[in-house]
């Protein structure tokens, strides 16, 4: 079997069989981490305060997040600034809790650093996917 013919396979597999929904999730997560770092970057090579760039590099990385979602992960149509709205909610709500939990861990419990980061970025991921496929890129109305 030919090597390139393999990853093809594969590459259409992921793309097109919706057992691979999560894999998609997490390869646009991944790519969005590095959408927010670049621009991010961007902003501070021309001298933004932090604070400028590090919004600007979230708002990017949600707008390509939601987009990514809604056509590579979830490939669902319309009602676009219904799901964008509930979006912004559930990243916004969901960072809240991972930085409860992370309070919680850290500050109170006095767990290990990274140990309660992994835990509240695990939430975050399962909870994330959890949310936007079954409230943001549902394919009915109930």
């Amino acid at each position: 079997m030919n090597m390139t013919y393999s990853h093809q396979s594969f590459w259409v597999r992921v793309k097109n069989n919706p057992e691979f929904i999560f894999l998609r999730y997490l390869m646009v997560g991944l790519t969005n981490t590095t959408v927010c770092f670049t621009t991010m970057s961007i902003f501070a090579y021309f001298n933004f305060h932090y604070l400028e760039y590090t919004a600007a590099g979230y708002i990017v990385a949600i707008l390509y997040s939601f987009f990514m979602n809604l056509h590579f992960t979830f490939r669902v149509e319309g009602k676009i600034l219904k799901r964008l709205t509930l979006f912004f909610c559930v990243n916004l709500s969901n960072l809240a809790i991972v930085e409860l939990i992370e309070y919680v861990l850290i500050d109170k419990l006095n767990w290990n650093h990274l140990f309660s980061i992994l835990l509240a970025m695990g939430w975050y991921v399962v909870s994330g996917f959890l949310i936007n496929r079954y409230l943001v890129y549902r394919q009915k109305e109930e």
